[in-house]
């Protein structure tokens, strides 16, 4: 596989960096809520770097502007910090196809009150797939459950799929179909996500993306942005 450029904003690559090398990524996103509420991240700072030979640590915190109904006064709360470790199982860099497993662990920080007190654990498999120089499909399957002591359990399967083509050097539409089931009461939810990826060097990506609910609960428009930037043997 070529390098690791083009990360579609939410489906995430198979293949893990190599070590020493990685990414930072600012992200911004804007998701409309019921009762004219809405949700804001700003940003969501993620780091992504190689620890070893098919090994890769992840680490997110998000900090979120929180609105109940259009007239309520805004919140501004931390989010869960999320810790994940990934691990290729079969295919590389150098093939045209990835598989690997991820697991990951979040821990409540912040307001608790808004963003619960019961951590999270999961597991996830990621996919990538080469049909040819200019076009890959990548393919995220998640699990997540709230372990201790919680009054609401939850439990969620997550599915992300994306295509994305190299049209030019620097342009680069992507196509990512979002979705997601809460097992407990069986609700599902899904979207679909046009982006472009602006390449403006070795070591930078900015990245727009505009999700569309296709059901009641997802059935706005959002607006998701990420600056990615690529350090070590990454770009």
């Amino acid at each position: 596989m070529a390098a690791h450029r083009a990360e579609p904003i939410s489906t995430e690559f198979a293949v893990p960096f190599p070590p020493r090398a990685g990414t930072s990524k600012l992200i911004y996103e804007h998701e409309p809520k019921e009762h004219d509420g809405s949700e804001q991240a700003i940003p969501e700072l993620e780091l992504e770097f190689g620890i070893a030979r098919r090994w890769q640590i992840n680490v997110g915190f998000p900090i979120f502007r929180i609105k109940e109904g259009r007239d309520d006064p805004a919140t501004v709360v931390g989010g869960k910090l999320d810790l994940g470790a990934r691990y290729l199982l079969f295919g590389g860099a150098t093939r045209n196809y990835a598989v690997s497993l991820q697991g990951t662990i979040e821990a409540p920080t912040g307001n608790r009150r808004v963003i619960g007190v019961a951590p999270e654990v999961g597991a996830g498999l990621f996919l990538d797939r080469y049909l040819s120089e200019r076009v890959r499909l990548h393919s995220n399957v998640s699990w997540q459950t709230s372990v201790g002591q919680t009054r609401e359990a939850e439990r969620q399967l997550d599915y992300k799929n994306a295509i994305v083509w190299f049209a030019t050097r620097r342009w680069i539409p992507v196509l990512e179909v979002l979705g997601r089931t809460n097992m407990v009461t069986g609700e599902t939810g899904l979207a679909v996500q046009p982006e472009m990826i602006f390449y403006a060097g070795p070591h930078f990506e900015m990245k727009v993306g505009l999700p569309v609910g296709l059901t009641l609960d997802r059935g706005r428009l959002g607006m998701r942005a990420q600056l990615a930037i690529l350090w070590g043997g990454a770009h």
